[in-house]
């Protein structure tokens, strides 16, 4: 069952970030894209990752440990969407270093 709802959910923010209105960002070079993989981002003290940012009532997923990795996925000033091993979520940006 609460694989289901995180499973439910997931889809229902994914519906909503699709929806928000985020500048399109289009390359119009025919360079290709690097093959470098940038640094991963890591966790400079315990910090919650959330369902949505904390004042907007957010649950706490997981706990991402200190010097673990994350995957930057927008950086939104306070809060930062990241993914951490299998779940996606919000944390505290100034938890998170490169």
């Amino acid at each position: 069952m609460t694989k289901y709802l995180l499973v439910l959910f997931s889809v229902l923010v994914l519906a909503c970030r699709s929806q928000a209105s985020l500048p399109a960002v289009i390359s119009q070079t025919n360079t290709p894209p690097s093959s470098a993989t940038p640094a991963p981002w890591r966790a400079i003290g315990n910090v919650n990752l959330r369902t949505a940012p904390y004042e907007d009532g957010g649950n706490v997923l997981a706990v991402i440990g200190t010097g673990e990795a994350v995957r930057m996925i927008e950086d939104g000033g306070k809060w930062c969407f990241v993914e951490y091993r299998d779940l996606q979520g919000y944390a505290l940006c100034k938890w998170l270093k490169q």
